[in-house]
Parts: C-alpha cells; structure tokens; sequence
C-alpha cells in the first residue's frame, strides 16, 4: 500500500528505515530529492575529474539514478552509513564516466612519456626529487605549459584506490569464489580482509608525501586544490604526488597480493 502522510517532519534515518521496511516510492522519491545536495556535492569536489567533456548538471542527473539505484541496494545490516555507501558510488560513477573518456591524443600521450622519462633522468642526475622548473626547462617549454599538460595528465590518470584494488583482486575472486552468496561467503570475505591488509602495508611502504597525499585525498576527501594549499605546493605538483602513490600502490598490490 502506498503510503500518503507527510514525510517532511521525518529524518533521513527515519526516512531510510521506513522504506527498508515497505519499499514505498514516494519514500524513495523524497529521499531522492533529499540527497541530490550531495550529488551536487561531490560532483562540485571532483569537477577537474569531468570538466574537459561534461558538464555538472548532466553529472548530477547521473547521481541522481546512482542514489535511485543505492537506495535499493543498500543493506542496514552491514553498518555502513548511507551517505558513506553512496559518497563511495558517486565517486565511482564520476571515475567510470572519466575513464571511458579519450582525454589524451597520441602525441599528448608520447608527451606525457617524455615527461616521465625526463622527471627520471634528472632524479638519478641530481639525486632528488627535480623541481618543476628544471623539468620544463629540460623539456624546453614554458613553466606555464608544463603545467597545462601536468593537469591534464593527472586528469587523464585520476583514478581511485577501490578501483586499483577491484582491478588487482578481479581474477584472484573469480578463481576463488563462487558467485552465488558470495556476499556471505567466509572465504570471501577473508580475501578483502587480506587486500586490505596488503592495501595498508603499501600505503606504509610509500613516501611521507605520497602517504599524506593519500591520506588526504581518501581519507580526509580534500580535493587536489585543497591538498595544494595545505601543503604550500602547486596543485599539478600534488597531482603528481598522487599518481605516483597510486602506480607504486597498484604495483604492490600485484606483487604481493
């Protein structure tokens, strides 16, 4: 039976707990347009993710079905908050939508090779970390267009760390576990007990930069610009940082794990 009080002096929480119950639509659609600030939200936070090929509002209008879709497939018994669940399924469909995207051109790609090949070459030479200065001077091009092309770059390779580790872990679940009842399975859920662990063991294995960047931008959810500012450091600098952090994270995951 469809339920036709009035909803407006009922909380999220109670809101949410009635509609586990009795799955009501007009629950559904109030907790809906309740949520759509934080779509608006986190599509606001990760615009530099998006901005070269969409526009917010049509990011909006996605999470606007990922929050439909989260509300059906959420489950009270596994004591994660909902914002928290759907914050995390947000963030995923922006990187999905992202990653579909042909940023780089061919050149722009062999571009950002020459970039880390110089980058690595003035590290061995100088025993340290170059500057930016030094490798847009070793590269022969403006500071100003090095760091076009870093933001780009980053852009190009921002990704998250669930998605690192469900790439990683992909073939080792599909080999061990069956699919039926797998989210109950023991076997399971000891090896994303085991991810996490060794997921934990790389974030300790990285620099104190890469790790306060890490720490930071997952833990902490500070955009690139924010991190920047808290560290005095230009944000294609930061966006460096972190992409570094993310291959070496990955590369211990697949030799470790």
């Amino acid at each position: 039976m469809e339920i036709t009080q009035d909803l407006s002096h009922m909380t999220n929480e109670e809101l949410l707990d009635e509609y586990m119950h009795n799955r009501s639509r007009e629950i559904k659609e109030e907790l809906t347009l309740r949520y759509i600030p934080l779509v608006r939200q986190i599509a606001k936070q990760m615009w530099n993710v998006y901005s070269n090929f969409s526009q917010i509002d049509d990011i909006i209008n996605e999470g606007v079905f990922v929050i439909m879709t989260a509300l059906d497939r959420y489950e009270v018994d596994k004591n994660v908050k909902f914002e928290s669940y759907v914050v995390k399924r947000l963030r995923g469909m922006i990187i999905d939508i992202a990653r579909k995207q042909d940023w780089l051109t061919r050149g722009e790609r062999k571009i950002a090779k020459n970039m880390e090949n110089v980058r690595d070459r003035l590290y061995e030479c100088l025993e340290r970390p170059p500057t930016d200065e030094e490798v847009a001077g070793e590269l022969g091009i403006t500071l100003k267009h090095y760091y076009e092309q870093q933001q780009r770059i980053a852009l190009f390779n921002m990704i998250s760390l669930d998605l690192i580790m469900d790439e990683t872990a992909d073939k080792k679940w599909k080999d061990s576990v069956p699919v039926v009842g797998e989210e109950s399975d023991p076997e399971l859920q000891s090896l994303r007990n085991e991810k996490k662990d060794c997921l934990r063991r790389g974030i300790e294995a990285l620099g104190e930069n890469e790790r306060l960047v890490i720490s930071l931008y997952y833990e902490q959810e500070l955009s690139i610009k924010e991190i920047a500012g808290v560290l005095g450091v230009s944000k294609p600098r930061i966006s460096q940082i972190h992409i570094n952090a993310l291959k070496k994270l990955k590369t211990y995951m697949e030799e470790n794990w």
